[in-house]
């Protein structure tokens, strides 16, 4: 079992407090991405190049990767991968089930938490990788506030990473997200 609190804590610590939410469209991927026959891990790529000095957590909108079929999921698995290190990784569903609490298995997605519905809250053994949110997750949501554990991380929805699609996505996306931040 991860130290999610201990992972918590040294990013908050970096002063790391951007949370992104990411909800890929392919109308709104970047140039540098669409190239690609799979474009979104290099879309994860180009995020986490931009956003590196700031990016906190990202919360990875589960049903925006699905809607690639296999290719989708398979890229969301890599993409939390290829965050983990340096970012506490959250998929949102929100989900509703006991039986998806699965995806936070190593062997599965991996991430380190997931969004689940309060109703689901009541079923299952209490867990720190578990953020509580309403019924429809964080979908739509452009700006608040992301408590988790003892940290708060400024969340930006897809519209920040939407507004930076340019000619240089990274750059228009490093800048947006320190303006976001009040950098």
């Amino acid at each position: 079992m991860r130290d999610i609190a201990a992972k918590i804590h040294s990013i908050a610590a970096q002063g790391k407090h951007l949370a992104l939410y990411v909800s890929p469209r392919f109308d709104f991927l970047p140039i540098e991405a669409q190239r690609y026959d799979e474009p979104l891990l290099p879309y994860g790529r180009l995020i986490l190049d931009a956003t590196e000095p700031y990016l906190g957590a990202i919360v990875f909108d589960l049903a925006a990767y699905a809607q690639f079929g296999a290719a989708g999921t398979v890229a969301l698995e890599r993409s939390i991968r290829l965050f983990s290190e340096t970012t506490l990784t959250i998929i949102d569903g929100p989900l509703v089930d006991p039986a998806y609490a699965a995806v936070l298995d190593d062997l599965s997605f991996g991430p380190d938490a997931i969004t689940i519905t309060g109703d689901l809250w009541d079923t299952l053994v209490p867990n720190a990788r578990m953020i509580v949110t309403t019924g429809r997750g964080f979908r739509g949501v452009e700006r608040c506030d992301l408590n988790i554990g003892d940290a708060t991380f400024k969340l930006a929805g897809s519209a920040l990473l939407e507004a930076a699609r340019s000619l240089d996505f990274r750059e228009s996306l490093g800048t947006a997200a320190a303006a976001f931040l009040g950098r």
